[in-house]
């Protein structure tokens, strides 16, 4: 926005850039401390954080879409935008509106992919894998509509083309797909990590930094409310506040991905998903009580270490592999903690971290034949 330029009736557009950029600054701040905090605690990068950094790069690109429409008379009547800016205003609003699904979309995949980790049990696990195929196929779809939505070679000319498909309707059923991922994303992580053994302030706490993603729900409803209100005759002014609700809705989901990531946050759920995991790998045979009751039992047996020993069978991949996801979590909050433990009790004790192999055994029954 150019230095002594002012918002007024009939300029819109220093608004615009001004909603753009803050926005952008705060997605970008939140989205970089999430992915480099990551990085220097763990020193290792995993699907959540590539997601991240995709969703970032696709807002940014939307928002300096978003930008130069402005340059090019965004925000004001069409009547004083000469054809060529109008023509070069039209490509940078098609752009923007190409980038918004992936944008979106992608925004929410680090926290599916985050609990995807969390999700021990194959029917959760089920659900939760059910949750991303839909958002990744609305965001494919998405997109292929927008690219196409007005007829070549001119797709991008979406503010003159009388040879567009219905976009209100199909922007309709997107925001409709969208708060419906958004609520399934809310819900997840109460039938995922309900049976968590934590303090109940912490448990809540935690449930309400995923919750933040309510906030993004009225802006798509407000988004859809401007596009249908949207006037034909004078398109690069009325499209202006729709502009801002689009830069400002894909700004917000990047900072409610982040949110669920602090490490606050995943301090509160450690000891429950410690607890929960070994409950539940106890229950996975039929089993009762605590672990080590009925034939499941931990074998502490080093870093890095394959294979069992004296006969005894592993147990199901499945199981297996949700300790895995566990793990990993833990990495990213034990790493950051300067503890240091004596490494003569640490060959006493069976502790669960990112540098052990943790082996999970099923006595043979054969034995006791």
């Amino acid at each position: 926005m150019a230095p002594g330029i002012l918002i007024t009736d009939d300029n819109r557009s220093p608004l615009i850039d001004l909603v753009t950029w803050t926005s952008m600054s705060i997605a970008c701040l939140f989205g970089i401390i999430k992915v480099v905090t990551k990085w220097v605690i763990t020193r290792r990068q995993e699907a959540d954080d590539a997601y991240m950094a995709i969703a970032l790069i696709m807002t940014i690109a939307l928002d300096i879409s978003v930008s130069l429409a402005t340059n090019y008379g965004l925000g004001k009547h069409s009547s004083s935008i000469s054809d060529s800016d109008l023509s070069n205003l039209q490509k940078s609003v098609y752009a923007s509106q190409v980038f918004y699904p992936l944008s979106i979309c992608l925004s929410k995949m680090p926290i599916l992919q985050f609990l995807k980790t969390l999700a021990r049990r194959p029917a959760r696990l089920k659900t939760l894998r059910t949750v991303i195929i839909v958002n990744l196929v609305s965001m494919f779809i998405a997109f292929f509509c927008v690219v196409f939505q007005c007829a070549v070679p001119t797709p991008w000319a979406i503010m003159v083309s009388s040879q567009c498909f219905n976009k209100n309707v199909f922007w309709d059923f997107f925001g409709a797909v969208d708060v419906l991922i958004d609520l399934a994303i809310v819900a997840l992580p109460v039938y995922l990590l309900h049976d968590l053994h934590i303090n109940k302030d912490k448990k809540i706490s935690a449930m309400v930094a995923f919750a933040v993603r309510l906030m993004t729900i009225p802006l798509v409803i407000l988004r859809l409310v401007y596009l249908a209100r949207q006037s034909p005759i004078d398109p690069t002014f009325s499209y202006s506040d729709t502009v801002i609700v689009t830069s400002a809705h894909a700004n917000v989901s990047i900072v409610a991905a982040c949110i669920p990531f602090f490490k606050p946050i995943m301090d509160s759920m450690q000891s429950g998903v410690t607890n929960s995991d070994l409950r539940i790998l106890n229950l996975h045979r039929g089993g009762g009580g605590s672990v080590g009751h009925s034939d499941f039992h931990l074998r502490y047996v080093g870093s890095n270490s394959k294979q069992n020993q004296h006969g005894i069978k592993s147990v199901d991949s499945s199981v297996e592999n949700g300790l895995s996801g566990t793990r990993r979590y833990l990495d990213y909050i034990n790493s950051g903690s300067n503890t240091k433990r004596d490494s003569s009790e640490s060959r006493q004790k069976m502790i669960i971290r990112a540098d052990t192999t943790i082996d999970i055994v099923e006595e043979d029954k054969a034995r006791n034949v």
